[in-house]
């Protein structure tokens, strides 16, 4: 069976890519996989500027600490991982981060193309499970729209192949990383992590089954690329370049209605509120000239 070489993006950074292609290895497994879900970017290769601009890092609001990836998707929508979302089981407030984007380091804090944006919004799919990762996809609204250019783009082509990236949250790099992964065909997947996640639809999994190169913890929500287009979100894994033991994605195709449906709601939204308050402005107004109609008169008579 062939597969196919992705790559992962990730924000501590890193990613990875599709462009090669191979043969898939017999596998072995032992019935002992229980590791905890986390990861890292292992023996990555660092990013120039613009190469992926469409990369993202979500920072907190009053560290400006980078706790997780996320991919530009239009000039007003952020697309990540749902697990991003939640701090001690809490639901994030949207005050509460910020989206960082147009640099290739940590610390890059006058790159020209720059850009800081805060949160309107954030969408969690309404079935994500988190012992699990299923279902983990979110979308964040900006407050003010992304100034799109060479360096900082959208990613609009929904692929059905992606890949993912992680970084350590204790050893992070400042370089934005990529990695180029093999993608796991689903009876693979469901083998080699069946102790992990269900593998169920709108997971992919990848990665080298010799381990040594790999992706984890500190970059969730990044993006998986094939083709240039994105095609998955970072989303868990067992350890760090373990052997046979692949990371594994939320497929960005399979959820492309669900994000379509948020968009469209949210724009609906916006637009009633917009009705609304030019209706409450006219009859402002109505009232206020009634007023001054009756104050009229009755300067009139008096």
């Amino acid at each position: 069976m062939q597969w196919s070489i992705l790559i992962v993006l990730s924000t501590v950074l890193g990613a990875f890519v599709i462009n090669t292609e191979g043969t898939e290895n017999d596998l072995s497994l032992e019935d002992t996989i229980t590791q905890k879900v986390d990861g890292r970017i292992v023996n990555g290769t660092k990013a120039q500027l613009a190469q992926f601009p469409h990369m993202v890092s979500l920072r907190r609001r009053y560290t400006s600490s980078h706790f997780c990836g996320a991919s530009i998707i239009s000039e007003k929508w952020i697309l990540t991982a749902a697990h991003c979302m939640y701090r001690n089981d809490e639901l994030l407030s949207p005050a509460s981060f910020y989206v960082f984007t147009g640099g290739v380091k940590l610390d890059d804090k006058e790159v020209s193309p720059r850009q800081v944006r805060y949160i309107k919004d954030l969408y969690v799919h309404p079935d994500f499970d988190d012992s699990y990762l299923v279902n983990d996809v979110a979308l964040l609204l900006v407050m003010t729209l992304l100034s799109l250019t060479a360096k900082i783009i959208s990613i609009n082509e929904i692929y059905k192949f992606f890949v993912q990236i992680f970084m350590n949250g204790r050893d992070v790099s400042n370089d934005l990383m990529y990695l180029k992964m093999p993608l796991l065909s689903p009876p693979i997947c469901k083998k080699l992590l069946r102790k992990i996640t269900k593998m169920t639809n709108g997971q992919i999994c990848a990665g080298y089954l010799e381990g040594q190169r790999d992706a984890c913890q500190g970059d969730s929500g990044g993006p998986l690329m094939c083709n240039g287009s994105l095609t998955g979100i970072v989303s868990g894994g067992s350890g760090c370049a373990r052997p046979e033991l692949p990371g594994f994605y939320s497929e960005v195709a399979y959820y492309k209605n669900w994000i379509e449906r948020v968009q469209s709601a949210a724009d609906s939204c916006c637009k009633c509120a917009c009705q609304r308050n030019v209706s409450n402005s006219s009859v402002t107004v109505t009232y206020g000239t009634l007023l001054l109609l009756i104050i009229g008169i009755y300067l009139s008579i008096y």
